[in-house]
């Protein structure tokens, strides 16, 4: 069974999701050429569109209501 919450929260998910998705996109685009760089070069790159994707989700669910910033703590403390 489904609850009025999980209701609530799912599309609020899924537009973090796209907006997330759509910045990563550019952001590869951005960094093309870092990405062709180098190994090392390519890893720094890579985290910094992995390190980004992460806060922008989080920030962005933090914004649209999606997560509770208490919710979200409890999250990272168990992590």
């Amino acid at each position: 069974r489904i609850d009025a919450q999980l209701m609530r929260h799912v599309p609020r998910v899924m537009v973090c999701s796209l907006l997330m998705g759509v910045a990563l996109r550019g952001g590869a685009w951005l960094l093309a050429g870092p990405l062709a760089g180098h190994l090392v070069v390519k890893v720094a790159a890579l985290s910094v569109l992995v390190g980004g994707g992460l806060a922008l989700f989080f920030g962005l669910a933090l914004a649209l209501g999606a997560v509770a910033p208490g919710e979200l703590k409890r999250i990272l403390r168990r992590a």
